[in-house]
């Protein structure tokens, strides 16, 4: 009987032992990958940990308002709260497909997981913050969303962020490059000899700018940059003849939506 307690009690403290590793430790070595809270992935640092819960702001980038250019190297930063260890970051195309190149910043505690399409940590660390490159694709595939999953040692918890960015109007080849707008937009009178209005629909309250393109891409009118309130908005604009006549492209972009609409100058 004796025997058989002490195997029972054993085998308890062993389970316990394990449940508490597990909950308030990310991997020593890194996530093993698909583990981003992606939509591809379909996991995050939950499987092997506690409850998961949703946060903001754990994803910054050096990526413009306008949008990311083709096949031009960007900064992601994982900025986790204190106590955190662990994170598994990757970015998808509107597919749910892995998109872009990943490349280690040297220092940054990072390592490639996922078949090299997404970064995890090298060892666990409790404070401070993740960055990695990322290369945008040669070949323009919309809006993209960068995923990260982040284990806190101190709470125990799983932490799920995400980020959509547009691809930058001047580095797309159509209009067909632009995918999915998110913002109900008019502009008139259009064609229009140099003042116009633009009637849109924030979605969510955030910094955006207003940007008249050529068909080459190139910026010809940076009309607003700044801070707006979620809702509907209308602006008044006046090129004040900064413009030949002909056909271009006004594009509006936040955080998180975009439209582009055709502009005739008459």
């Amino acid at each position: 009987m004796k025997l058989l307690y002490s195997i029972f009690a054993g085998a308890l403290l062993l389970i316990m032992f394990s449940a508490i590793n597990n909950t308030s430790q990310s991997k020593s070595n890194g996530s093993p990958g698909k583990y981003s809270g992606s939509v591809g992935d379909a996991r995050n640092c939950q499987n092997c940990h506690q409850t998961s819960t949703s946060a903001t702001g754990l994803i910054t980038t050096n990526i413009p308002a306008a949008g990311y250019k083709k096949d031009t190297i960007y900064t992601i930063t994982v900025t986790p709260g204190a106590g955190t260890s662990g994170f598994e970051l990757t970015c998808e195309n509107s597919a749910n497909a892995k998109t872009g190149t990943w490349t280690i910043i040297s220092g940054s505690g990072t390592k490639l997981c996922n078949s090299n399409g997404a970064v995890t940590h090298t060892t666990p660390k409790s404070s401070g913050a993740w960055t990695a490159n990322w290369t945008a694709p040669a070949t323009s595939t919309g809006t993209v969303k960068f995923y990260t999953a982040v284990h806190s040692g101190t709470s125990a918890f799983t932490h799920t962020s995400n980020i959509s960015v547009q691809p930058d109007p001047s580095s797309t080849t159509s209009l067909a490059d632009i995918t999915t707008e998110t913002i109900t937009t008019k502009v008139f009178p259009n064609p229009t000899s140099g003042s116009f209005d633009v009637e849109y629909n924030m979605l969510t309250s955030g910094t955006l700018s207003i940007t008249v393109f050529d068909l080459t891409g190139k910026a010809v009118a940076p009309l607003f940059m700044g801070y707006r309130e979620a809702g509907a908005v209308k602006e008044h604009f006046n090129l004040d003849n900064q413009l030949s006549s002909g056909l271009y492209l006004l594009m509006i972009a936040s955080k998180d939506s975009h439209a582009v609409r055709k502009l005739m100058v008459q």
